[in-house]
């Protein structure tokens, strides 16, 4: 394992430590089994990143590799987050991977993990966690955004009109991160940015967001942190 992984899987490992009253899930193979047993659901909608070969296909669940934690009642779900850029890019894509599990669990938060040196970050990652899953599109903008995306796959000139407003309509982050998801899942993704679950979910407070700054300097290691 690269040095810089290293530390960063012992930041989630003190994490864990910390918070031993929960089950914790940290192979793929354990989440596979307990979000497709244990709490029924089909395969297709856990979060998943598929290499395509020449002749062949492999589907990995779980890509991002973070521990999942289950409270006593088996309900309610811990989803760990590290936090190891300033910018939220991946942790957009983390929420889009994961929106659909998400949707088909009573109960849910996500525990971002903020080392100390990016606790300045913590509002950008709020606002993030906010537009990405907790604000659905209207059916008018996804029309708009599904041409979009169709036409920026299929290399529309920016110097058609429609597509040069899209270009500005569709520039913010949210939608690069949706862009992505769509690629590699199709229309399903455009599909669920229709569906007030997740809105309500957070507006009831079975699914939230907690951040917690690591309480832990890492001192020197604190570089090799983003690096892996």
């Amino acid at each position: 394992m690269a040095l810089p992984r290293a530390v960063e899987r012992l930041m989630l490992l003190d994490a864990g430590l910390a918070d031993r009253d929960r089950n914790w899930l940290g192979t793929e193979q354990e989440k596979v089994a307990h979000f497709t047993l244990r709490v029924p659901g089909p395969r297709q909608d856990l979060p998943q990143t598929i290499f395509r070969g020449t002749d062949s296909e492999t589907t990995r669940y779980f890509p991002d590799k973070l521990p999942i934690a289950v409270d006593e009642d088996g309900r309610t779900h811990v989803f760990m987050y590290l936090v190891t850029r300033r910018e939220p890019v991946d942790f957009r894509g983390f929420l889009e991977r994961h929106a659909e599990l998400l949707r088909a669990i009573p109960a849910w938060s996500i525990r971002l993990l903020v080392p100390r040196h990016l606790a300045g970050t913590v509002s950008s990652y709020r606002s993030a966690f906010e537009e990405q899953i907790g604000s659905p599109l209207r059916p008018i903008v996804l029309d708009e955004l599904r041409w979009y995306f169709r036409a920026r796959r299929a290399g529309v000139s920016s110097a058609d009109e429609r597509f040069h407003h899209g270009v500005r309509a569709f520039g913010a982050p949210r939608f690069g991160a949706l862009y992505r998801a769509w690629l590699e899942r199709g229309e399903p993704v455009l599909d669920a940015t229709l569906s007030p679950t997740l809105m309500d979910a957070i507006g009831r407070g079975t699914g939230r967001l907690d951040c917690h700054v690591l309480p832990h300097r890492y001192l020197h290691l604190l570089p090799l942190v983003g690096t892996a």
